[in-house]
């Protein structure tokens, strides 16, 4: 698991973290989930967790790592070296960035199970890429992946209000914004749905809340939420 949290499971049991000193062993797993997974370059690979080691220190550390990494999966399999690049196997593993973006490739937005597919991708979102890593590396895939998160989530609640679902595009929003609480475009969707409910008490708290949000990164409401809000008057 990547989304909001790392964790990895082992043959039904969550893996033990290793030893102090081995941080490496789980830098090796996140960078090659990061980097697309699937035959990554090994220099690549040591450029980016040993950049001060020469080649031939550098290439040891990395055999040492991957080793240890083995172990802590439980799989020599899932971990395939070829020609000089490393590999997820999905054969024999499973991440969740690659259920999440695969089920958004699939989703047309037009029938029943699209849609199914997307809320499912939704729901496998839990909060940023590898949370918590701050190396560089790490930025490009959490921001692909967190504008994706917005984008269908605001897809979805837009195919419900289209439908005048407006209890459902409510759930779909509120869903979103207990991940991006300061996504402004969630709360202006939100309260929209609620003009249309009839609830402007609860359309006004909700531009009170996303004031004090954006307050607190020190940002105002865009003249979008304004225009909304004098809407409710």
């Amino acid at each position: 698991y990547t989304l909001g949290r790392f964790q990895i499971i082992a043959c039904g049991q969550k893996a033990e973290q290793p030893g102090k000193g081995q941080h490496k062993t789980i830098s090796l797993l996140k960078a090659l989930i990061a980097f697309g997974s699937v035959e990554v370059s090994r220099g690549r690979l040591i450029d980016r967790l040993w950049p001060d080691s020469d080649g031939d220190m550098g290439l040891q550390a990395f055999k040492t790592t991957l080793h240890r990494l083995r172990r802590l999966v439980k799989s020599e399999r899932a971990l395939a070296l070829s020609e000089g690049t490393l590999s997820l196997d999905p054969r024999y593993c499973w991440v969740d960035l690659w259920s999440f973006e695969k089920l958004l490739s699939q989703s047309e937005f037009n029938e029943a199970l699209d849609i199914r597919r997307m809320e499912k991708a939704i729901g496998l979102y839990k909060g940023l890429f590898l949370e918590g890593t701050e190396e560089q590396w790490v930025i490009p895939a959490r921001e692909r992946l967190r504008d994706k998160f917005i984008r269908y989530t605001t897809v979805l609640g837009c195919y419900y209000e289209a439908k005048e679902e407006f209890d459902k595009a409510i759930e779909v929003y509120r869903n979103g914004i207990e991940i991006e609480e300061h996504k402004e475009t969630f709360y202006q969707r939100l309260m929209l749905c609620y003009k249309h409910k009839g609830d402007k008490r609860e359309a006004l708290r909700l531009y009170a809340l996303i004031s004090k949000a954006l307050s607190e990164i020190h940002q105002k409401p865009s003249h979008e939420t304004e225009v909304i809000c004098r809407s409710l008057s």
